[in-house]
């Protein structure tokens, strides 16, 4: 081999390797910048453009409670929609008071999805209820954990199938997206405008045993979500998915107490995830848990199955003590 036919190689490795080490930095530097944006400037949208109305589901609790107090605060109005009168009533009372905004209460079961013979469609009470409201956001945050922290078999919520478990799970973590969705894009797209969002979860992200189906599910929110984004953005409609990690709510109490910072407060969550609103189709919503995902996402998956494996399972050994 000629000596220059080896000087020719050299130069072509090295330059392949700054190339490389060059586009390493501009990808480091790229998502240093989106994070920075995404989570630490103010979301670009006015919510209150939208329209005066904004749909809430599973409200009276944890994110969604505190999603509505957020859109409350920008003079809203709030259409709550969950399982408890009691608590419906207690939300709709505080944010009148503190906010001297309009809201509407309605109960409603989303496990009651089928169309049984003779009965109709569940979700034309919630038809009826918005159909002389201007709705502009669509909030679907309404969710259910697994009835019984174990593995697929055993997850049933107690006295109860394994079956009616796991469909009740989808139908509320998954199939109310897909329904409440169908409710109120028609008036989105003869208006141009809108913003619809999907509260998924973290998990839909990587596997997550002993959790299998709550995950699944989360994960449908996340694909639907994403994807419908790119098909209505020239509708002047903005879906976006958040996926939140841990938060203190009645859902995640038994497993923690006390806030700290990958543990927030709903209140404190949803304070930072309001930023990112309209700035990507996809967010974790709160900075420290976008690190945590990209460090779980980054791992080994088999390192992290295994892990999530063991916590979850020292997590439903807990509660069930």
């Amino acid at each position: 081999m000629a000596s220059s036919d080896v000087i020719t190689d050299s130069s072509i490795f090295h330059i392949f390797g700054i190339i490389t080490v060059l586009a390493l930095i501009f990808e480091a530097l790229n998502r240093s910048y989106k994070f920075w944006v995404t989570h630490f400037f103010d979301s670009p949208v006015d919510l209150a453009q939208f329209g005066k109305w904004a749909i809430v589901t599973g409200s009276t609790d944890g994110i969604g409670k505190a999603i509505a107090h957020e859109l409350a605060k920008r003079k809203i109005n709030i259409f709550l929609i969950s399982r408890s009168l009691e608590k419906l009533t207690k939300v709709a009372e505080e944010i009148e008071r503190s906010y001297k905004v309009e809201t509407k209460i309605l109960v409603f079961d989303f496990t009651n999805f089928d169309h049984l013979p003779g009965s109709g469609d569940p979700y034309s009470v919630i038809s009826d209820a918005m159909k002389d409201l201007e709705v502009g956001i669509m909030v679907n945050n309404v969710g259910m954990p697994t009835g019984r922290i174990d593995v697929f078999h055993k997850s049933q919520k107690p006295g109860e199938a394994l079956s009616k478990s796991i469909s009740n799970q989808i139908h509320c973590n998954a199939s109310s997206r897909v329904k409440m969705m169908e409710l109120v894009l028609p008036s989105m797209i003869a208006r141009k405008i809108g913003l619809i969002i999907n509260i998924s979860s973290m998990s839909a992200a990587f596997v997550s045993p002993i959790l299998a189906t709550y995950a699944a599910a989360k994960r449908f929110d996340d694909t639907l979500s994403v994807s419908l984004a790119q098909e209505y953005r020239k509708h002047g409609i903005i879906i976006q998915s958040i996926r939140p990690g841990f938060v203190l709510t009645n859902m995640t109490e038994p497993l923690r107490s006390t806030p700290d910072l990958t543990f927030p407060t709903a209140t404190n969550y949803v304070h930072h995830m309001m930023r990112t609103i309209g700035k990507t189709n996809w967010t974790n919503g709160y900075w420290p848990h976008t690190i945590l995902g990209s460090i779980i996402t980054t791992a080994p998956e088999s390192m992290t199955s295994r892990f999530m494996f063991k916590k979850s399972m020292q997590a439903g050994d807990k509660l069930r003590s």
